[in-house]
């Protein structure tokens, strides 16, 4: 077995465990995105292994290319829903300090 293969397992491991144990969105974006990294490398090194490097790549520039969409809307729909965070609970209690009146 070529070492060269503990890579993209490396990075899909690594992925895979911060998928498990990491709470914030942008840490499960993080680790989403190492493992969609891990399969582009895994696509490249068996495209060299079957002799075929040309068509490993196209598959792991498409592979990167939709994680890093990916990427960019969860780092927007999480940057949105941290300012609405901030912004609800202060409007929550003004409500509810209206309700009391």
């Amino acid at each position: 077995m070529n070492p060269v293969w503990l890579v993209p397992a490396s990075l899909g491991a690594l992925g895979l465990i911060g998928l498990i144990y990491k709470k914030t969105i942008l840490g499960l974006i993080v680790s989403i995105q190492l493992m969609v990294l891990g399969a582009a490398v895994l696509m490249v090194l068996s495209g060299v292994e079957a002799g075929l490097p040309l068509e490993g790549h196209s598959f792991a520039v498409f592979i990167v290319v939709s994680g890093v969409m990916q990427t960019v809307c969860g780092y927007a729909l999480a940057t949105r829903m941290f300012y609405l965070r901030r912004k609800t609970p202060g409007m929550e209690l003004r409500e509810l300090r209206e309700l009391k009146r």
